[in-house]
């Protein structure tokens, strides 16, 4: 008669349920790490992209705005009511006058979508192409963080006079006209851009000038608010 060995028996019954609990939770303990860093390094990827992208746009956004405003041929400031809206708006032609090439652009931002958007206002479309002068409007600046105290725009003449000025008490700040006209404008531009995704507010500033009938710094004019000269 052939009797097993207890030893066998025991070696044959396989793993107990406390050895199966204690290796699954020590698997669910690795696997909850690895996940978790995964996580992490894919937020922190996805941040990093979001910064990036972000700065991207706001330098492409600038190229195009400080290309477009130097060949300005003028700025049009007779439609501005006061200075939150030139802050935050400036429109102005481009192209010969006698040509047929002129177009009115506007650069502003939309305070309902927080968009800095670039439109054209009139001359969209070629001149005998038969087709309707209709607006147009392209988004550079998805998510605009500037607030009342940060303007997008800023105007400074040739010595460096800052051209929003309070006219009387209690009036609305003006830009005096004759200044434009005649003056070389310097325009400061900040944009602060929300990335999303947590990164931060990316803040840059750049300027930009428009000469108009007289280089910048002439002495011999002055304009009729505050002595303001060229």
């Amino acid at each position: 008669m052939i009797r097993s060995n207890p030893r066998d028996r025991r070696g044959d019954s396989g793993f107990s349920l406390m050895e199966v609990v204690i290796t699954t939770s020590i698997l669910m303990i690795v696997m909850t790490a690895i996940l978790s860093t995964l996580e992490l390094a894919t937020r922190q990827e996805r941040r990093t992209t979001a910064v990036v992208d972000n700065q991207n746009a706001v330098m492409v956004a600038f190229n195009r705005l400080t290309r477009e405003l130097r060949g300005a041929n003028p700025i049009e400031w007779s439609a501005v009511a006061d200075s939150s809206e030139f802050e935050t708006s400036v429109t102005f032609w481009v192209g010969s006058v006698e040509g047929n090439d002129r177009k009115q652009w506007r650069f502003r931002v939309d305070t309902s979508t927080s968009e800095l958007v670039a439109e054209c206002l009139s001359g969209c479309v070629p001149a005998g192409s038969g087709l309707p002068d209709l607006p147009t409007r392209e988004v550079l600046i998805p998510r605009m963080a500037n607030t009342a105290a940060q303007p997008v725009f800023q105007y400074y003449s040739g010595y460096s006079d800052d051209l929003i000025l309070t006219t009387t008490a209690g009036s609305p700040d003006q830009v005096d006209p004759q200044i434009v006209s005649v003056c070389t404008v310097r325009i400061v531009i900040r944009i602060r851009s929300e990335a999303g995704g947590g990164a931060p507010v990316y803040d840059a500033s750049t300027d930009t000038e428009i000469r108009n009938s007289i280089p910048g710094g002439v002495s011999g004019w002055s304009g009729g608010v505050a002595g303001v000269g060229c």
